[in-house]
């Protein structure tokens, strides 16, 4: 399993580390084609601002078992070949269960940045 590691007293909250982890999640595993997909891929990967003015990231552990994927109501989540955590958007209903399981708060509630399905909006 391909792995992002962090030195948090190097980071300068550039958020390079943040695309190249939703080019990652990509279908196409590309920048370029990745601003083109009909759902854009999200970065597992937060920066939040620590201490000194420095950048603390946050990223996906990938856990096994994941309290996130067992937590999903949905079954929006699953486990991919190599082993990460995959998280289908179609699937999805937006219940922030897994915001709610994930021990190191790096899954976020957002509203759908897309219609739902039947087109219209609640």
């Amino acid at each position: 399993m391909k792995t992002v590691i962090i030195h948090p007293e190097r980071c300068v909250g550039c958020f390079q580390c943040r695309i190249a982890c939703a080019v990652e999640h990509s279908q196409t595993k590309s920048l370029a084609g990745a601003l083109f997909e009909a759902v854009r891929p999200q970065a597992r990967l937060r920066v939040y601002p620590g201490r000194q003015h420095l950048a603390f990231p946050n990223k996906c552990r990938h856990c096994d078992p994941a309290p996130c994927q067992q937590v999903c109501i949905a079954g929006a989540i699953s486990r991919a070949p190599r082993g990460t955590v995959q998280i289908d958007p179609d699937r999805c209903i937006n219940c922030a269960m897994c915001a709610m399981a994930c021990p190191f708060g790096v899954l976020a509630y957002a509203p759908p940045l897309r219609p739902p399905k039947n087109g219209r909006w609640p």
